[in-house]
């Protein structure tokens, strides 16, 4: 099934769980002790427009991607977020055609990850990166890959629903899994509930599947329920 996916919001999906891991010491923790710990967590997304230039060369490519990220990160890291959200394929030349931009993939391999690797352990926040991944097949995957505070990979989710366009012409193969990952904000700084929370857009370009059929294989919570479930959660738990 090749279906749409909002991969920014995937991205949220994908590191909601970062913000809703408990404690390790939770056990010892007095719901008291928890309301004096929370603080407000700052979360950037971006979402500029691509590049529409066409690079001389794969060089000149990685030095324009870079310094245009350099560029929309400034707008950001002044408010010290916790994350920042990159947009789906946030390096990739749309001007480029399918053989050039595979190339430049191969030569940008991991060294823009990298720099946001470095831009998340320099201002100690995770960033959610998306791109093309090519793999050692030389098959391709549409990543999120999560990047700690630490600048280590928390967790990477290839998206599991490409859509035709990007399974038939960009080689795009969907991934099996959807990735949790856990994390915890510092010491005593937690996010408890309602927790593991994700909004996901979907719709069918096939006739023969819709969308009520691809969601049958999750569990499913209405954003009614949702709402309710948060505006409860916070008139029990939320100091006034």
């Amino acid at each position: 099934m090749m279906l749409k996916t909002c991969s920014s919001i995937l991205a949220l999906a994908l590191t909601a769980a970062a913000f809703a891991a408990p404690a390790a010491d939770d056990a010892k923790t007095t719901p008291e002790k928890t309301m004096k710990s929370r603080r407000k967590i700052v979360v950037s997304s971006l979402g500029p427009a691509p590049l529409q230039v066409k690079p001389a060369d794969n060089q000149q490519a990685l030095a324009l991607m870079i310094d245009h990220w350099k560029k929309q990160l400034a707008t950001v890291l002044p408010d010290k977020p916790d994350l920042i959200v990159l947009p789906e394929a946030c390096d990739r030349f749309p001007a480029m055609t399918m053989e050039e931009r595979k190339d430049y993939y191969t030569f940008r391999g991991d060294q823009i990850r990298d720099f946001f690797r470095q831009v998340a352990k320099e201002n100690k926040c995770y960033i959610a990166y998306s791109a093309a991944r090519k793999m050692p097949d030389g098959t391709y995957r549409n990543s999120t890959q999560l990047i700690g505070r630490d600048g280590e990979i928390a967790g990477i989710y290839d998206k599991n629903y490409p859509t035709v366009g990007e399974h038939l012409k960009s080689g795009i193969i969907p991934g099996k899994d959807a990735t949790t990952v856990k994390a915890k904000y510092g010491p005593g700084v937690t996010i408890s509930a309602p927790g593991y929370v994700g909004a996901v857009l979907l719709s069918s370009n096939l006739d023969d599947v819709t969308s009520a059929d691809m969601v049958k294989e999750f569990k499913i919570e209405l954003w009614d329920e949702y709402y309710k479930r948060s505006v409860d959660h916070r008139n029990n738990n939320v100091e006034k």
